[in-house]
């Protein structure tokens, strides 16, 4: 238990203590200021006397009983209770910064090996690779990745497109051999269906 708390603790316990003592009002009472109860018919029931005339102060009774006043029990325990609250709101949005720096810290883990296994400028805008954020890299390479797996799986009988070897030796004059753009075109015409056998 922390020495505020602790604190807190004794003048609860103070002003439970005090039930039944109703000093919630300042009044002038003979030469002084005094600090109690003012019942319906206006009697004054002092309990608290603020002498500071025998120190030069007479003016300083007055908001000093006004002071006492408002610190009254109930205020006390009311002021208690607000800290309270106050107190379990701190100790709750402490636990979700907690999980989002958590969060965080973790997201920056995948960010770090994402980034560390990206191909360098390839995924970037030409010509020095240009200013592309990470999950635009990561959408392009998911796209080409896409591409290869249809690719790889296209048949020269029964696909559009398909891949052969030694094409020097294999392709006839006339044959459209696309790459690059026009190759990611031609697979992307394929794989929506759009390009003619």
């Amino acid at each position: 238990m922390s020495k505020e708390v602790k604190r807190w603790d004794e003048l609860k316990a103070l002003a439970e203590g005090m039930d039944g003592w109703p000093n919630k009002n300042a009044f002038e009472c003979d030469d002084a200021w005094c600090v109690g109860a003012i019942d319906e018919d206006e009697n004054l029931w002092p309990v608290i006397e603020i002498q500071t005339e025998q120190y030069d102060a007479f003016d300083a009774a007055e908001p000093m009983a006004k002071y006492y006043a408002a610190a009254n029990p109930p205020a006390i325990l009311e002021l208690l209770a607000e800290l309270a609250d106050l107190l379990a709101e701190r100790d709750a949005l402490k636990g979700q910064v907690e999980t989002l720096t958590g969060w965080y810290a973790n997201s920056l883990d995948v960010v770090n090996e994402v980034t560390a296994i990206l191909p360098g400028a390839h995924y970037m805008d030409p010509p020095d690779g240009g200013d592309v954020s990470i999950p635009e890299q990561v959408r392009r390479m998911a796209k080409d990745a896409e591409r290869y797996r249809w690719l790889r799986m296209a048949d020269w009988w029964n696909s559009p497109l398909c891949v052969i070897r030694d094409p020097k030796k294999q392709a006839k004059p006339g044959t459209d051999c696309p790459s690059r753009d026009r190759l990611d075109a031609a697979i992307d015409a394929a794989m929506a269906g759009g390009l003619d056998e």
